[in-house]
């Protein structure tokens, strides 16, 4: 297949040639115009879709004496307006050498890598093209894979969001911290009641629209009305398979009255329990985990774990039951590595489930609530 330069060529052969008449001249020329620009879509074999990340509306409607310059760097070109005049040319540039111009009446989009085009406008148009540019960017998005992204530019446009945990989100995903992993199970407790529970005597639980995160319900447990009565709630899952799982939740509790709450995640394998606990405490306040040995050991105290009343704080924990190891803990917005802690491990394990319980503890002799939404149940965790 004969390049666009031997194109060229040929067409400047023609240009130079006195035997031929002027129609005839001008219909080669459009042919060959026609078969360069599609050599220049054929060139180019997409290795994945890029999609339109810019949009840039140019008004035509005055011929310009020498071709615009558009500072615009991309992989994927393409345009649109309401018949495009012949006249209209395009011209790409990479690396300070000018590809051919070709008319964008004769194509709908090219992929190809580019520095800057100019847009060649040698007769009036009367007409305000669109242009669609993609441009692929490797770094990582708030889903910790690659998305697609643009750099600020001097020219207006906008920018399409394709970055697809951050458009579940704002579709009303209720995954909205740390999106890794891939989703199991998730609850917003607008659908019913799905939790067990137990309490002290005069407790409660209840799905409750006082104090939701998201929605018009959550999750709200009163322990009880005596110091140290407890409240529970709890679900039982199916086991995923054996590897990184991850449980997301979000709390609201009263700070001032409430000891401590502790967020366990057992998982039972015969003939073990295998015991994941994350305990905060609201009296230092502080934040721990479950060894091994059955003992809280601290992870964080002061400032960095402070909550206070009536705002809820996301609290992710992931562990590896392959290994029965904690992984990760992200809480107050903060993560901390806990690669390779050995989990607490007890016997009397019957089929394999995931038991989810939470437990808050009273301070004082007062009506104290804990509150839980978006509850996330995750598998193949980073």
């Amino acid at each position: 297949m004969p390049t666009i330069s031997e194109y060229q060529t040929k067409l400047n052969q023609i240009l130079s040639r006195r035997d031929v008449s002027s129609s005839a001249l001008l219909g080669l020329i459009a042919q060959l115009q026609i078969e360069q620009a599609n050599l220049l879509q054929a060139q180019i074999t997409p290795v994945e879709p890029v999609p339109i990340v810019r949009t840039l509306k140019l008004d035509n409607t005055r011929a310009a004496t020498n071709p615009e310059r558009i500072d615009i760097s991309g992989n994927y070109f393409s345009c649109y307006t309401d018949g495009i005049p012949q006249n209209i040319q395009i011209q790409f540039e990479k690396d300070n050498t000018l590809m051919d111009p070709v008319p964008i009446s004769r194509f709908n989009n090219v992929r190809l890598p580019f520095d800057r085009f100019y847009l060649i406008n040698d007769a009036q148009s009367g007409k305000t093209i669109t242009f669609f540019i993609g441009k692929k960017n490797a770094s990582a998005g708030s889903s910790g894979k690659p998305t697609w992204q643009v750099d600020e530019q001097k020219i207006a446009m906008s920018k399409a969001l394709t970055d697809m945990g951050e458009l579940a989100v704002r579709l009303g995903s209720i995954y909205s911290l740390d999106r890794q992993g891939d989703v199991i199970y998730m609850d917003d407790f607008e659908s019913g009641n799905h939790w067990g529970s137990s309490f002290s005597a005069s407790g409660e639980f209840c799905l409750s629209n006082s104090l939701p995160y998201m929605g018009n319900l959550s999750a709200r447990l009163l322990p009880g009305y005596n110091l140290d009565d407890q409240g529970q709630m709890n679900i039982a899952l199916p086991l995923p398979s054996l590897g990184k799982i991850g449980f997301l939740q979000f709390f609201s509790h009263d700070a001032s009255n409430l000891k401590s709450i502790s967020f366990y995640f057992d998982i039972y394998i015969f003939p073990t329990i295998y015991w994941y606990q994350i305990t905060y405490d609201t009296t230092k306040p502080s934040i721990s985990y479950l060894d091994q040995n059955n003992t809280l050991i601290e992870i964080a105290s002061g400032p960095d774990v402070y909550t206070t009343n009536g705002i809820y704080y996301p609290l992710k924990l992931v562990v590896d039951t392959s290994q029965a190891t904690y992984k990760r803990l992200v809480f107050n917005n903060k993560t901390y590595d806990l690669s390779g802690i050995k989990c607490y491990q007890t016997g009397a394990a019957t089929a394999p489930y995931v038991y989810v319980r939470y437990i808050a503890t009273l301070l004082n002799p007062v009506q104290s609530y804990f509150y839980i939404d978006n509850f996330v149940f995750t598998q193949n965790e980073v």
